[in-house]
């Protein structure tokens, strides 16, 4: 193929806890960045949304990407909503549509709930009528392949894009795409030998 147009899955910016005041971290610096590779466009994170109120960092998104909505592609954190301080499932995807968002964030490590179906059934009840592409890591749910298969199985009609797994967690991966047709691995620390060729 000619040119193809390249996609990234896994792209973030702002400023978070852990960065190091020098660090590449604004939204000019990650267009630059896409550039410098040759990226045509990009589901893009916002950082606080994993250390502040999520839904207002969700709308901070879009707005601080409005400009460039040709090729940064919103994708919102999601929580499950039972204890008061995010939408229900309806609001929350309703909230979507009006901003034209197609991509969520699940951390259920970082937010403090458990991989159960008595927290993620309603709120993926929602995303899966809609087929909502679910984006998570192999941390978040615990490095586990009980919690991970639940989590796929949960999100049954979405496609799970599992980021940041690493080449010593290469069976684990394997068994979870194996077991569930719905994961997908996000590979930028996948280094495992040949390992693009062999999925």
């Amino acid at each position: 193929m000619n040119n193809p147009m390249l996609f990234d899955c896994w792209a973030c910016y702002g400023p978070g806890p852990a960065k190091d005041p020098s660090q590449r971290w604004t939204l000019e610096q990650l267009l630059e960045d896409l550039d410098l590779y040759g990226i045509s466009a990009a589901l893009v994170r916002h950082e606080q949304g994993l250390n502040y109120d999520p839904m207002h960092i969700n709308r901070r998104l879009v707005a601080e990407t409005a400009e460039h909505r040709d090729r940064l592609f919103p994708c919102w954190n999601a929580m499950p909503h039972q204890p008061g301080d995010f939408p229900e499932p309806d609001a929350f995807c309703a909230a979507m549509d009006q901003a034209d968002v197609r991509a969520v964030l699940i951390t259920p490590n970082t937010h403090g709930y458990p991989i159960h179906s008595d927290v993620l059934a309603p709120l993926a009840a929602a995303l899966n009528s809609r087929r909502t592409l679910v984006l998570t890591t192999l941390a978040e749910l615990g490095a586990d392949y009980r919690n991970a298969t639940t989590f796929c199985r949960t999100f049954a009609d979405c496609s799970v894009i599992i980021a940041e797994a690493t080449w010593g967690q290469w069976r684990l991966a394997v068994s979870i795409l194996d077991a569930c047709p719905n994961a997908c691995l996000e590979l930028s620390a996948f280094q495992a030998n040949r390992a693009p060729e062999f999925l």
